[in-house]
């Protein structure tokens, strides 16, 4: 019984993890697939990560 139980736990961690929000503007993002459809990702030269922003205030991408 104890085996199932973990088993489904880590099932349902492993599904929310691979289910987040899009980010809104400002939010932290990798790719513009992690922003809402509005958004791209702006990363900043030299940097892995970026922010959330509309097209034409992104200076770096």
């Amino acid at each position: 019984m104890q085996i199932r139980a973990i088993f489904l736990l880590s099932l349902l961690t492993v599904l929310f993890a691979f289910s987040a929000c899009e980010q809104g503007e400002g939010d932290r993002c990798e790719t513009t697939t992690d922003c809402t459809d509005d958004l791209v990702c702006c990363i900043p030269a030299g940097t892995l990560e970026g922010t959330c922003q509309h097209e034409e205030n992104c200076q770096d991408q």
